[in-house]
């Protein structure tokens, strides 16, 4: 079959347990159906769970979930009508992960009976490489759906190749109008020349800090954003940047801050012969001159650093600890340690140990350590020399990787290492010695080599080595290498001779070389039927074979026997090539490698490839042999996973938001901040702990309870706002909103938004509005008392006027005045002063018009359709005046000679904003000798005005009285 090109070296070079994938050799049984293992490589043990004997263990009795239309029991079928079958499946193991495995069987004929040969090759790792590249597309697509910046893309060109939901409707442009745009075109001229640096330096691949610019949106009004970019690369050369702008119109000046003083004051004693100290929540507030001279400081550098820095110069080891002490013993810990040792660095590097007394303590009502320290550093090294010396033996003997065995040459154990006991099954020495009765010759399984030694070895032998045959705790043999040393005591009167050995577990070196000298005809059948490429090379490259897999690249095995390695690679690796030749021959061992190589139609595969050096006997290289498999799906798969991972790692890098991913039972797995200065604590402080433990109990339940929220609404989005200390006890309070959301049902979301400026300008706001709202009303209340006060001198002026038409004259200035005065009073009584109750006004107006034209209005009925409608003073003020002139004229003029007449009030608003307003009368109507457009009269020609003013259009009506039809937009 190998046609005499392939030795059995280079067969177990390839299949050997460090380079072979997982190998079944198994028979079936008709009578019962079922497998009987034969051999298996320690790759397929390791995949399988499969114990280290491999006897009777079935391997179509493994729990396997198919990933294709395929059973075991359709496998067995196959195989008794084919030589090979093929299927993939996953493993589901009782314990450990669940691989996915592709199952390639053959059945060939060894001596007459059937065999089979399964090799398995491991999915797992493309099969989760897919899985993760579909997880970080749903990631990405949530959060460019829920963010509230607008986030955007430029190219090269300084055009918008992207621009968000959320960009689009803080602008007031479309996608369209954006796709036409550079970026410099929204921009204000002034940002120009800051704008053009940004992406300069964005785009050359430097990092960039956020830039404030100014824009116009759609409707002309200027906004400031702060935006962020991140360099989008393809094939390692930046494509475009993607942005993030936030908007910061209403941003806050400044902080406050608050300055803190401490005062100094002098509480131990100068004499004391204990160094004492006071020490603060951030520095030291006291210090005796017996401290300054045991440190080495004066007190002037002592008193000049914070209880952190003097941690870093002072603490040799241990600091952390020291640190955590000290912030207990400031929150009146009743756990914490008031006495323990420590060692401290001098001034100039020298290091002693100083015993610690200290307790909590009240100073100027805040809490305080009071510390006494002793210098025990003679102590403390006498102690120390004698620990070294005692432990020095011990720790060489304990924690040696082999066994090591003390012992007499009767066989009584002297002493045993822990690895020893290991080595033999036991847990530790004392169970060892216990279990063979303190004898070495108890777990000596006799063979034709002696062991232990003999009185007749002394004078023979300094040292020696063998190998020996052991028994393991579970009854097993362990195949051991023995290397020891003869041990003379002659000084005593009765001599002690031992030796001490050491002891290492070669069992599995000796079962593998009897299994790869036993496998040889199988691994020859197992080249033939794998879907990898084997071949072998001789030492200038040239291919002396290459097993029939090669025809996937459209060649034939004779075809390739006539070139040479680097005529089947692509040109720019074969360099790469033949570095790999020579690091394998160097370090004689094979080393995995990847490259590209056209098949016959021109398409490019990825080959991954292991390979080992062959030589001689004589250590001459006679060439090389491995393994060719076709990675392609895999190589494609991890690159559009990189890409995926470097989009999603730019966005989420360009969002200054914060955003947390937590289970859901409200544990911290994971976060993501471009500042870590935004976190109100350090991450170790919050991941993998409960909302309970680290935030407050108020914020944590608001939190749990917005995750079941969140569960029970099938992933509906949940918003709150919180406030927090940040960082914590800082006393600085800032405002947050939350946005939750479910990644999966176990999986949340969380993006936090910093609103302290918001909130803040709000707070401001309501101030300014309350304030304003109060000088309106004092506005519109005056007001309304002025045009009473005219309304008022009209009424005095009219008493001295005796003709009946002056009269009426100054009548109608009066209604004219009491219905701009009236709006004002209505605006006074409102909480609104944009607009007002038109219906409401109207009424009142109305009212005001019957008292004023009194007994002449008995038979006159007013019908007011106009119900509630909010209309602004611009327009109020006119529509009022124009009511009042139709009105007062149809109840002067439109019933001369009528028993009883109506007038109408009507006002509609169609859905383009259009509002209609209707004055009609069912009397006499109005005589054909008046001009409405050019009428010489003052209500002419003020109604006339006040349409032109509200930018309507007068329609007038003639059948069954007069109807004054006026339209106008709002």
């Amino acid at each position: 079959m190998f046609q005499g090109k392939i030795g059995p070296k280079a067969i177990t070079g390839i299949f050997g347990d460090k380079n072979n994938d997982p190998v079944l050799v198994h028979t079936m049984s008709e009578e019962y159906y079922c497998d009987r293992l034969l051999e298996c490589n320690n790759a397929a043990r390791l995949l399988l769970d499969i114990p280290t004997d491999p006897a009777g263990f079935d391997i179509f009795r493994l729990k396997v979930k198919p990933r294709e239309n395929k059973n075991l029991n359709e496998l067995k079928e196959t195989l008794d009508r084919e030589d090979s079958v093929t299927f993939k499946a996953m493993v589901l193991l009782p314990h450990g992960p669940k691989p996915i495995c592709s199952f390639q069987t053959h059945r060939v004929q060894s001596k007459g009976n059937f065999v089979y040969i399964t090799m398995l090759h491991d999915l797992t790792a493309l099969f989760e490489i897919n899985d993760q590249l579909a997880q970080s597309a749903v990631f990405y697509q949530e959060v460019m759906e829920n963010i509230n910046d607008a986030i955007f893309r430029i190219n090269r060109d300084g055009r918008f190749s992207f621009i968000s939901q959320t960009g689009v409707k803080r602008s007031g442009y479309d996608e369209a109008t954006y796709s036409e745009y550079h970026f410099l075109d929204i921009v204000d001229p002034e940002y120009h020349q800051a704008a053009r640096s940004f992406f300069d330096r964005a785009f050359s691949g430097e990092p960039v800090q956020p830039v404030i610019l100014k824009y116009k949106n759609a409707e002309g009004r200027s906004l400031f954003v702060e935006v962020s970019a991140q360099p989008l690369y393809q094939n390692g050369t930046i494509e475009s940047i993607q942005c993030v702008s936030r908007d910061v119109t209403t941003r806050m000046e400044t902080e406050r801050q608050l300055l803190e003083s401490e005062r100094k004051f002098k509480i131990l004693t100068e004499h004391s012969l204990l160094a004492m100290a006071i020490v603060g929540q951030e520095k030291i507030i006291y210090i005796n001159d017996e401290a300054s001279l045991l440190l080495g400081y004066s007190k002037e550098e002592l008193l000049s650093h914070s209880t952190a820095e003097l941690l870093d110069i002072f603490v040799h080891n241990n600091r952390d600890e020291l640190w955590d002490q000290y912030q207990r013993k400031l929150r009146n810990d009743p756990v914490v340690v008031n006495h323990y040792s420590f060692p401290v660095r001098k001034k100039g590097g020298s290091i002693i140990w100083v015993e610690n007394y200290s307790r909590a303590i009240s100073y100027e009502g805040k809490n305080a350590i009071l510390v006494m320290l002793r210098d025990i550093t003679l102590q403390q090294r006498i102690e120390e020399t004698l620990r070294e010396s005692e432990q020095k033996y011990r720790l060489l003997f304990d924690s040696a990787p082999v066994g090591i065995c003390r012992v007499r040459l009767d066989g009584t154990i002297i002493h045993v290492n822990p690895a020893m006991a290991r080595l033999l099954g036991y847990r530790d020495g004392p169970e060892m010695l216990l279990a063979l009765e303190n004898n070495l010759k108890n777990a000596f399984v006799q063979t034709k080599e002696k062991f232990p030694l003999t009185e007749d070895d002394l004078d023979n032998i300094t040292t020696f080595s063998s190998e020996h045959l052991f028994r393991h705790k579970d009854g097993r043999a362990v195949m051991c290498n023995v290397n020891g040393r003869i041990i003379r005591d002659q000084g005593r009167e009765k001599p002690d001779h031992y030796f001490e050995a050491f002891f290492e577990d070669i069992t599995e070196r000796k079962n593998a070389e009897q299994a790869l000298k036993e496998g040889e005809e199988k691994y020859r059948t197992l080249i033939e039927n794998s879907n990898d490429i084997i071949f072998n090379l001789d030492p200038e490259g040239r291919f002396t074979y290459i097993s029939p897999q090669v025809e996937l690249l459209g060649k034939t095995p004779e075809e390739i026997l006539s070139m040479t390695i680097f005529d089947l690679v692509l040109p720019e690796e074969q360099e790469h090539i033949l570095h790999d030749l020579c690091e394998i021959m160097y370090q004689e061992r094979g080393i995995p490698s990847q490259f590209r190589i056209y098949d016959q139609a021109g398409k490019i595969h990825w080959f991954e490839n292991c390979g080992r050096v062959v030589k001689d006997d004589q250590g001459h290289v006679k060439g090389f042999t491995g393994i060719l498999r076709e990675i392609t799906a895999r190589k494609e798969a991890e690159e559009a996973l990189s890409e995926s991972q470097l989009t999603n790692q730019a966005l989420v890098n360009s969002i200054p938001d914060l955003m947390f991913r937590v289970s859901s039972e409200g544990i911290f797995l994971d976060y993501y901040a471009s500042q870590v200065e935004m976190l109100a604590m350090a991450p170790e402080q919050f991941l993998g702990k409960s909302a309970r433990e680290v935030l407050s109990p108020e914020l944590a339940e608001m939190t749990l309870a917005n995750i079941e929220k969140s569960r029970a609404s099938d992933g509906e989005m949940q918003v709150y706002e919180y406030s927090i200390e940040v960082p914590l006890h800082s006393g600085h309070q800032r405002y947050y909103e939350a946005r939750m959301l479910a990644i999966n049902p176990k999986e949340f979301l969380i993006i936090i938004r910093d609103i302290t400026d918001r909130k803040r300008a709000e707070m401001e706001l309501r101030d300014s509005l309350r304030e304003k709202e109060i000088l309106l009303k004092e506005i519109h209340h005056r007001v309304k008392n002025n045009l009473q006060i005219i309304s008022s001198l009209l009424h005095l002026q009219s008493r001295r006027v005796q003709d009946q038409e002056l009269l009426e004259k100054f009548a109608e200035c009066q209604a004219r005045i009491q219905s701009i005065a009236l709006i004002h009073t209505k605006l006074y009584q409102s909480s609104n002063f944009s607009s007002l109750d038109f219906g409401e006004y109207i009424r009142s107006l109305m009212s005001y018009i019957l008292r004023m034209f009194g007994s002449r209005c008995e038979n006159i009925q007013l019908i007011n359709q106009i119900k509630q409608f909010s209309m602004n003073i611009d327009l109020a003020i006119p529509c009022g005046l124009i009511i009042n002139e139709l009105v007062s004229n149809a109840i002067k003029h439109a019933f001369v000679g009528l028993d009883r007449g109506t007038i109408t009030l009507d006002l509609t608003k169609t859905m383009d904003n259009t509002v209609t307003l209707i004055v009609q009368d069912d009397g006499i109507g109005l005589p054909d000798a008046i001009n409405l457009e050019h009428g010489d009269s003052l209500g002419l020609v003020l109604i006339n005005s006040l349409v032109e003013q509200i930018e309507g259009h007068l329609e007038v009506g003639h059948e069954g009285g007069t109807c004054f039809k006026i339209t106008f937009k709002t």
